[in-house]
């Protein structure tokens, strides 16, 4: 943590400029990178939560695991985990899957213990971490704008 302590006018003047440059895109710019760097592996945990919870017979682990997963920009400081072409991705992270069969009814809704929170659980994992460097890049800042 970084302490701003102010001992004159000259001082106050000089942390007010620092303030304003920081203002008009500075910090903005230091969180987004921070942001980028925390969250660029995401996808990959995502990826490799599937192989590990996911039925390998029959292959839905590897569908999912394959599929268009990535952590998308919405603005500099918000991204979002996007899984597109899994249709059942909320039913799967439930641990349940609807799949055809053969010689039965034509469709079978089962309960997958393992699979339950396969998508979630590796985000809120390396949710402190994502802190972390959040926390790093204000600190980063904080020593800029009081020029230490």
């Amino acid at each position: 943590m970084t302490d701003i302590r102010i001992s004159d006018n000259g001082e106050v003047k000089l942390l007010a400029a620092r303030l304003r440059a920081m203002a008009n895109g500075g910090l903005q710019r230091e969180l987004a990178t921070g942001l980028d760097k925390a969250t660029k592996h995401l996808d990959l945990d995502v990826r490799e939560s599937a192989l590990e919870h996911l039925p390998k017979r029959g292959g839905l682990a590897e569908v999912v695991a394959s599929s268009h997963i990535e952590v998308a920009k919405i603005t500099p400081l918000r991204v979002r985990i996007i899984a597109r072409g899994i249709s059942q991705l909320a039913l799967l992270n439930k641990g349940f899957v609807n799949h055809p069969t053969y010689g039965h009814r034509p469709w079978r809704f089962e309960a997958i213990a393992k699979a339950r929170g396969w998508f979630d659980r590796p985000l809120q994992k390396s949710a402190p971490a994502v802190r972390r460097e959040l926390e790093r890049a204000m600190n980063r800042t904080a020593r800029r704008i009081v020029g230490k």
